[in-house]
């Protein structure tokens, strides 16, 4: 379902949560006064908690292909990146008096642009995957379609009672088919040739139509060539 976040993610932001709040409890307690240092630590901390809910949410519209950055969730670097920031937040506040306030935004800044790039990366990748995802299932379908054609031109021309050698170029026209690689990865070559086999195909039907044996037959040979011209191109590609 698009949008929808795994039960993993949702228990990782419910420890965030915890977290943040018993952060948000340990600075109201403990930290006494606060100055600009601890202001702009507080700021970043809240950025990285958002970021924890937001990234699900980011990368939620494809379960299917997991966003990773050298094998490692995305989720799993907001994490990283959410408890780093704490530790780091811990650190100025405790230090807020001895820390210039320009040093603490600085080095925050580098770990959330840091975790900015990593996110960029990762969803840029993920979105690639899913558009390849995509074409290769769209392809598998039309190759299905194409398998149907076939079988449904071998049942008209049984019905219509035509020789057996019509009725058996169509079924190994209907295997080559459904054998056939359905990945063409819209190289411009192979993209050629399947147009070819498109038009080739709309003639077999006007040929199974006016039941013409031999144009039938012709043209069921001319396919396999087709055919067996994509695969080899599709080996010399691959």
């Amino acid at each position: 379902m698009k949008g929808k976040v795994s039960t993993g993610n949702l228990a990782a932001c419910a420890i965030g949560l915890l977290l943040f709040l018993v952060y948000g409890l340990a600075v109201y307690l403990f930290a006494g006064e606060l100055n600009s240092t601890a202001f702009i630590s507080i700021g970043f901390t809240v950025v990285a908690f958002i970021c924890v809910f937001a990234v699900p949410r980011l990368v939620g519209s494809r379960p299917d292909i997991e966003a990773v950055f050298f094998g490692i969730p995305l989720f799993g670097f907001a994490m990283y990146y959410f408890f780093a920031q704490i530790f780091l937040s811990a650190v100025f506040i405790f230090f807020q008096n001895v820390i210039p306030g320009n040093i603490a935004f600085f080095i925050q800044l580098v770990v959330l642009v840091a975790f900015i790039i990593v996110t960029i990366v990762s969803f840029t990748a993920q979105r690639s995957a899913a558009q390849k995802s995509d074409e290769r299932k769209e392809q598998a379908a039309n190759r299905n379609i194409e398998v149907i054609d076939v079988k449904g031109l071998v049942d008209m021309c049984r019905s219509k009672g035509m020789s057996p050698s019509t009725l058996h170029a169509l079924e190994h026209l209907s295997d080559t088919v459904r054998y056939s690689d359905p990945f063409s990865g819209n190289h411009p070559v192979i993209v050629a040739i399947e147009d070819r086999i498109s038009s080739k195909m709309l003639d077999l039907q006007s040929a199974c139509s006016s039941g013409d044996d031999a144009a039938i037959t012709g043209i069921a040979q001319e396919l396999e060539n087709l055919y067996a011209e994509r695969s080899r191109k599709l080996l010399l590609i691959k």
